[in-house]
């Protein structure tokens, strides 16, 4: 079984993406070999739930897209490994019937920085909102109403551009990290308080005849 978003025009599929970040306890039990028989009691699964290949493409004739469902959003790698391979603009989809108010906005928030890292625009479909479209600057150009039904229409364009995170995903962030803990903690005179005054030598005084 496996956790899929179908694209479909008409009675036609168009595209389909089965979702690789799966939730633990939610879509499958970790541990399954060892552990599994105990954890299944505070698990409501009656099956596992597969994931998708990692290296799965989907095309569509509007482009190559970047899929995402539900909390995948909240992992940049997923969308910076299908835009180095072309992905071209984002499509966002999840399921927040089931959490409080904050969930819808907590992944909103998620994928309006999945725009940004990679510099691509953003359609999301939600069931109870927020469904939403967001520019690749983060802008949120519409957003629905929580709960309601709602119908949109929006251009989305295409996007092959690469920021410095899709050039070089999280080592950058690993740079930078590094470049901050050195700037924090390499400066160490930032933590020492202030020292004695300078020893001064012995002081001399010279004395000459002046004529005029």
């Amino acid at each position: 079984m496996t956790n899929s978003l179908f694209l479909r025009q008409g009675t036609q599929d168009l595209a389909r993406y089965d979702k690789v970040r799966l939730v633990p306890l939610g879509e499958y039990i970790p541990g399954q070999r060892w552990w599994g028989r105990w954890v299944q009691r505070l698990s409501p699964l009656n099956a596992d739930t597969v994931p998708g290949d990692r290296r799965q493409r989907v095309d569509t004739p509007w482009g190559r897209v970047i899929f995402l469902l539900c909390y995948e959003s909240a992992y940049p790698g997923r969308v910076w490994v299908q835009a180095r391979h072309g992905g071209e603009f984002i499509l966002s989809s999840a399921n927040n019937a089931h959490y409080a108010a904050t969930m819808p906005a907590q992944h909103h928030a998620q994928d309006v920085a999945r725009a940004i890292e990679v510099d691509r625009w953003v359609a999301r479909a939600t069931n109870t909102g927020y469904s939403a479209v967001i520019a690749p600057t983060g802008h949120t150009l519409w957003r629905s109403p929580l709960n309601q039904p709602a119908v949109h229409r929006e251009t989305l364009h295409r996007r092959q551009t690469a920021t410095p995170y899709g050039r070089w995903g999280n080592w950058l962030s690993l740079f930078l990290n590094i470049g901050a803990l050195y700037r924090l903690f390499g400066d160490r005179d930032r933590f020492r308080g202030p020292g004695p005054p300078p020893k001064m030598g012995p002081r001399r005084s010279w004395c000459g005849n002046y004529s005029i």
